[in-house]
């Protein structure tokens, strides 16, 4: 991982053609981090790919060879840090990330598979927070 100040970070952004990925691109062409970036995507016409230090592309996050294209992509490029900037990628880079991360040193930011399966389902939203509002509404008796 990234210990010295000033060092070029390798970053893979998942999503390059979505909003949230073109935004997570944007953002790190204008901070102040050296970055040598990476962007995914499922389509060669994806803006983002075009913004970036390199290309990569994927078959869609729920085929059957989407987790191998990831993998490819981390043990030929050496990335620091995959970011996700869509949310069809959520809950099998979710699922695969300790793997990933113990494979190939790349922190995954993504949250644990049980908030992601959470945040994905409506119902199981709404019940997370009236537990919640439960709980803190019985913290102050």
């Amino acid at each position: 991982m990234i210990n010295k100040k000033n060092a070029l970070v390798r970053v893979a952004v998942t999503g390059g053609g979505a909003l949230l990925g073109q935004g997570i691109l944007r953002a790190l062409r204008f901070s102040d981090l050296k970055t040598h970036t990476i962007a995914v995507d499922v389509n060669r016409y994806s803006a983002g790919l075009y913004w970036v230090n390199e290309a990569f592309l994927v078959p869609p996050a729920k085929s059957a060879g989407y987790l191998d294209s990831i993998y490819s992509l981390l043990a030929r490029n050496r990335v620091d840090i995959l970011l996700v900037g869509t949310d069809a990628e959520l809950v099998q880079l979710a699922e695969a990330s300790c793997d990933l991360e113990e494979k190939f040193g790349t922190r995954i930011l993504v949250s644990s598979s049980e908030v992601v399966a959470i945040a994905d389902d409506k119902y199981k939203t709404a019940c997370f927070f009236v537990a919640m509002v439960f709980l803190l509404q019985h913290r102050h008796l």
